[in-house]
């Protein structure tokens, strides 16, 4: 009954979005905060790894090099890194491409992007926003065009207790989400501002 309430009133929400995004909006938001100590950060050497799965339409390691770089950051080897930095993004891209009517059949990444920040109601949404098109309200619901990228951060600080050079201990982690939401909005567009946004959040982790 509460999936059936929540399905209901996306509907709702969706078929009353009928005015169009002329502005550029833009939102960056983590599910959680990593915090360091000043004294983690007397040496700030980090070996940073970037990946991504094929939902992924940005490319965040150039970008990020520098904004790291900018911030203090020594970009090193496993071996002499007192952080390991893994940055995944699970999903980034045009939310048309993935709330279509074969959206409930992908799930993962799909899912993932449609869903909110902290990860509740993910489901519903995707199914809201798929009943909606299948309805023919699409130009309605998606007036504006919505880029989101999705990326997932795990931080690891080197195990002073140990003598074997790769081991880390247990990391941080937290889910970055970016949008960026416009009338028109295309992906040459979009691809910089994600990006951009994406490379200042993770850095500020290093400030």
């Amino acid at each position: 009954m509460k999936t059936l309430f929540s399905l209901f009133s996306i509907l709702i929400m969706i078929g009353m979005t009928g005015c169009a995004t002329t502005n550029l909006q833009t939102q960056a938001k983590m599910t959680r905060t990593i915090t360091l100590m000043p004294d983690q950060l007397n040496e700030k050497k980090v070996y940073l790894r970037v990946t991504g799965t094929e939902a992924s339409k940005i490319e965040l390691e150039e970008p990020l090099k520098k904004a790291l770089i900018e911030r203090g950051v020594f970009l090193t080897s496993s071996e002499e890194a007192n952080f390991y930095l893994h940055i995944n993004t699970l999903f980034a891209d045009n939310l048309k491409e993935a709330a279509n009517l074969n959206a409930a059949l992908l799930g993962g990444a799909a899912a993932g992007a449609i869903a909110t920040v902290n990860n509740s109601g993910g489901n519903s949404i995707l199914i809201g926003v798929g009943v909606a098109l299948a309805m023919g309200v699409a130009d309605r619901a998606l007036a504006d065009e919505t880029y989101r990228a999705v990326i997932n951060i795990a931080l690891s600080e080197r195990n002073k207790n140990t003598s074997t050079a790769t081991e880390w201990s247990r990391s941080q982690e937290t889910r970055l989400l970016i949008e960026a939401v416009r009338m028109n909005l295309n992906l040459e567009e979009a691809k910089p501002i994600m990006e951009q946004k994406a490379s200042y959040q993770i850095a500020e982790i290093f400030k």
